[in-house]
């Protein structure tokens, strides 16, 4: 930070002073460039810095004051170095799919059938990029958590012959200012060099309405993806479950716009068959399709249920639907019983 300790200390005595008694997120932003990824971590080594420190004798301007500055200005440092040249653009490829799926049955509001969406994507892969027309093709899905938007995109890749790379805000945030552009700007690097599908998921973590922002990185942040999307020459899935909070200027840099919603009858029958094995009586098809807001998540989290039990599949329906029930249940925040029991 300065050539010479000497300099720091001149630095810190007549600077820092009154900034001691002032917010310390703020002292810490402004003198040692921290982005608010680190606001908690700096503020707890702060006050662990000021509990060390020698409390400043009234007589006494200089000494002791100089000591607890200069192991402000160390603690800062070290905090920045400890963090320095740490990339966090951990990509990791989707999970495989399961084994029975389809797109038969799912909840889907499109002016595209999901069929010629994905017959796109294999030409797009095929063909290359096309001087004619804008060089990317992108998929917006959006809907409720569980509505299969992440087991689609599987699905994408397993047609398209491609590997799926899945990345989180998680693996693109960095603490520092820049950081997190830097790293958005190699994940799409990354994609377009190994010809892969990049799906980021909950992209509303990344894509803040900036007509609502409060923080200007939350804005540089914004912006850097925009032109990241604008420029790839690959295949993009974006996944949220909040479109509404999604910056408006986002929606035309998509291909194609997808929202997936809770099953309607016909489908809900359709994955209890596919997920249970088991045939459904007449009194049990209109309880299964009573239940409201199943989603293929909800049938997936019974299954597991019944694997981690011991039970086959084609266990009594009457349990299955019981356990159907609780997951609905569970969604409007009732107090049902957890379990088979009704």
């Amino acid at each position: 930070m300065f050539d010479n300790e000497n300099e720091g200390f001149r630095y810190q005595r007549d600077l820092l002073p009154s900034a001691l008694k002032s917010d310390p997120d703020d002292v810490l932003r402004r003198h040692f460039l921290l982005a608010m990824g680190t606001m908690m971590a700096c503020s707890t080594r702060f006050l662990e810095i000021i509990m060390d420190a020698k409390v400043p004798d009234p007589g006494d301007e200089d000494g002791d004051e100089v000591e607890a500055n200069r192991k402000l200005a160390v603690g800062g440092e070290s905090l920045k170095r400890r963090n320095k040249g740490k990339s966090k653009t951990a990509q990791h490829t989707s999970s495989r799919l399961a084994a029975n799926y389809s797109l038969d049955g799912l909840g889907i509001k499109s002016d595209v059938p999901l069929d010629q969406i994905v017959a796109a994507v294999c030409r797009f892969r095929k063909t290359g990029r096309s001087s004619e027309v804008s060089p990317r093709l992108s998929i917006l899905l959006s809907g409720p958590s569980g509505c299969g938007k992440t087991e689609f995109v599987k699905y994408l890749g397993e047609q398209a012959s491609a590997d799926v790379v899945a990345v989180t805000a998680s693996d693109v945030l960095g603490p520092y200012i820049g950081e997190t552009e830097r790293q958005l700007a190699e994940v799409f690097r990354k994609a377009a060099d190994s010809r892969v599908i990049l799906f980021l998921d909950e992209v509303d973590s990344l894509l803040h309405d900036r007509t609502s922002i409060s923080y200007a990185w939350e804005r540089i942040q914004t912006n850097e993806l925009l032109q990241q999307m604008e420029r790839f020459t690959g295949v993009l899935v974006c996944a949220t479950n909040l479109v509404e909070q999604l910056d408006s200027a986002v929606m035309s840099r998509f291909t194609f716009k997808v929202q997936m919603s809770a099953l309607d009858d016909d489908g809900k029958v359709k994955f209890f068959r596919r997920y249970f094995e088991s045939a459904l009586t007449d009194d049990e098809r209109r309880r299964l399709v009573a239940i409201p807001d199943l989603t293929p998540g909800d049938f997936r989290t019974v299954r597991e249920r019944l694997y981690f039990l011991g039970k086959k599949r084609g266990s009594d329906n009457a349990h299955l639907l019981s356990a159907l029930e609780v997951e609905s249940a569970h969604k409007k925040g009732s107090c049902a019983p957890i379990g088979f029991a009704r």
